[in-house]
C-alpha cells in the first residue's frame, strides 16, 4: 500500500449534530423498548409463549420502518 494515498469522499447522509434528533430519536427508540418489554411479558404471563414471537414481530416493524424513513433522511439515495 502506498503510504500516502488518501481517500475523500462527501458521505454526510448519518451524521447530524441537531440535538432536536437526537432526543427524539433517542426518546422514540425507549418507547419501543418500553412497548417490547411490555409485550414480552403479556405474551409470557397471559400466553404462555416465548420471546421469539415478539422478537419476530418487532424485527419485522424495524425493516419496515426503515424501508420507509431511509428516503426521507438520506440525501442522496442508492440506485439499487
Amino acid at each position: 500500500m502506498d503510504k500516502d494515498y488518501e481517500m475523500h469522499t462527501e458521505f454526510k447522509n448519518y451524521i447530524s449534530l441537531d440535538p432536536y434528533h437526537f432526543s427524539l430519536y433517542g426518546l422514540a427508540l425507549i418507547g419501543v423498548m418500553f412497548m417490547w418489554a411490555y409485550g414480552l411479558l403479556r405474551l409470557r404471563t397471559f400466553y404462555k409463549n416465548t420471546h421469539v414471537h415478539s422478537n419476530f414481530h418487532l424485527g419485522v416493524m424495524f425493516i419496515m420502518s426503515s424501508g420507509f424513513l431511509y428516503p426521507m433522511r438520506v440525501y442522496k439515495p442508492s440506485n439499487l
